[in-house]
């Protein structure tokens, strides 16, 4: 059975970042396929040390295997939070760093499972 993923993520400011992109707004996957996302920063003009995010998804189309955030960005704290699949949510995952990333970083890359049948929208929200 073929299922298609709509993956699209709405954008947040996260410390200082102006705006969330995801890096590829459209997926396909076949039923127990594994694909992966990633989060990307995009902030031009400010520096950002840190940030939290909370993640939502379709846990009847989508199981989620596992979260890396990206250590060469992220040197000083990184919490991969806690994975739900069965509410379909990660919470408090958080980044800091000694750095100063601006323009375009990596954030957090999510490896997921197709486990149902169609179009889904991944969702983000600020962890405080």
């Amino acid at each position: 059975m073929k299922k298609i993923l709509l993956i699209s993520l709405t954008s947040l400011a996260i410390n200082s970042a102006q705006a969330l992109t995801v890096s590829a707004e459209d997926t396909t996957a076949q039923l127990n396929d594994n694909f992966s996302i990633s989060i990307t920063g995009f902030e031009p003009n400010t520096i950002v040390d840190g940030g939290g995010l909370n993640i939502s998804f379709d846990a009847s189309i989508l199981q989620v295997n596992s979260v890396t955030i990206d250590t060469t960005v992220w040197n000083f704290y990184d919490s991969v939070g806690a994975i739900d699949n069965t509410s379909g949510s990660i919470s408090e995952v958080r980044f800091l760093t000694f750095g100063s990333p601006t323009n375009l970083f990596d954030i957090v890359s999510i490896d997921f499972t197709a486990i149902g049948s169609g179009t889904t929208v991944i969702g983000l929200s600020e962890d405080a």
